[in-house]
């Protein structure tokens, strides 16, 4: 499978030539050829592959084609319980018909009755935490996982009530319940909490930094890119970070002295030297000078390098950490926002400042963010343009 972490995939199996079953048990399934088809709700109906159910209890697939994320490689062996499960790999199918699916336990979700795989989650901590990780790093990860849980859980449900936050920006029910589920892990923790929803103080020299969901417009919408991001600021200095994408089931973290990760690959951020080939994340805030100086911003990128605008800051960060971007120009992002992000970055080799190229004070919302091969014609570009 071309997936490198666990996930669950409800399929159908339908028979050729017989009836397809009402209750799938490994006495119901007939020895023969099946067709499979995807039961998930971004690619319902789609057929995967050709299945042959043998009479010793495994069925073997062939198919080489790709339909979405998902791959079928060749001499798959599957074993039959009350559903197929396939040993040795990353992926269990459970046979289910269009009316009865069974029940089946994946990581800290569960799926009953006529529920449906919706997006992907990594099956434990040890599926993405490296060796030597702090007990703090092992909290950050049960938080953004039970919260990603919960993202992941109605990412397809009904629409979300959206509702606006006095100029800055929107909330859901999702971004309040998944709040309460971050904090419900960290509540045995000593250190103090900053929060999107719930709110805060900066003066906590040892403090959680936390969006729930970074990426709520993208979230109600049912646009993928939204992400769980939890930071933690030790001694007054970020000490790590935990960027979760719910959808994907990617989970990045990275602790000081310990490198950047994404679920046990260790990352490293890419080696783009040329302006012109470089890719740049754009961010704002809410404020109308924010929106100015971004748009300022945005259009000398635009003549130079190739800019973008994902619409959730951890994301960003996150994919120039991984190397799938070179920059990052923020005006006036809030800190929990980007806490988790830059930690990331710099422990993947990247490099943070303010727009004039001085370091990072910890408070300035006028950030940049770079592989460090870039980082002097990020800077050269928008000095001018940070606020005395």
């Amino acid at each position: 499978m071309t997936s490198t972490f666990r996930v669950l995939l409800l399929v159908v199996l339908v028979g050729c030539g017989s009836t397809k079953p009402t209750e799938p048990t490994t006495e119901d399934i007939v020895v023969g050829t099946w067709d499979i088809y995807s039961d998930m709700e971004f690619n319902r109906g789609d057929f995967l592959g050709t299945c042959e159910y043998r009479s010793n209890g495994q069925m073997e697939c062939d198919s080489g084609e790709t339909h979405g994320q998902w791959k079928i490689e060749g001499n798959l062996h599957y074993e039959i319980s009350d559903g197929v499960t396939e040993e040795g790999t990353d992926m269990i199918i459970e046979v289910v018909d269009e009316d009865n699916i069974h029940e089946a336990e994946h990581g800290i979700q569960k799926w009953t009755g006529q529920r449906r795989m919706l997006c992907l989650l990594p099956m434990k901590e040890s599926d993405v935490l490296p060796a030597g990780s702090s007990n703090d790093l092992r909290l950050a990860v049960s938080a953004a996982q039970a919260a990603g849980a919960v993202i992941c859980e109605r990412f397809h449900a009904e629409a979300s009530t959206v509702h606006r936050k006095d100029g800055k920006g929107e909330v859901t029910e999702t971004d309040l319940v998944a709040e309460a589920a971050i904090f419900d892990v960290l509540s045995g923790s000593d250190h103090g909490i900053l929060s999107e929803e719930a709110g805060g103080t900066h003066e906590n020299a040892d403090l959680w930094i936390i969006d729930p969901v970074d990426g709520t417009t993208n979230f109600s919408r049912r646009l993928s890119l939204c992400a769980v991001s939890i930071g933690l600021r030790l001694g007054g200095q970020l000490a790590l970070g935990v960027i979760l994408h719910p959808v994907t089931g990617e989970v990045y973290l990275a602790e000081r002295g310990l490198g950047a990760w994404k679920n046990q690959q260790r990352l490293h951020v890419a080696t783009t030297d040329d302006p012109s080939l470089a890719v740049i994340y754009l961010t704002h805030g809410y404020a109308a000078e924010h929106r100015r100086r971004y748009g300022e911003a945005l259009a000398r990128f635009a003549e130079t390098s190739y800019p973008r605008t994902f619409g959730s800051t951890a994301a960003e960060l996150s994919f120039v950490a991984a190397g799938a971007g070179d920059g990052w120009i923020c005006s006036g992002d809030e800190l929990w926002d980007f806490a988790a992000g830059m930690v990331l970055v710099e422990e993947a080799g990247g490099r943070v400042s303010d727009w004039r190229g001085a370091d990072w004070d910890g408070q300035s919302t006028f950030t940049i963010v770079s592989n460090g091969a870039i980082h002097g014609f990020l800077t050269d570009t928008v000095s001018d343009l940070q606020p005395v």
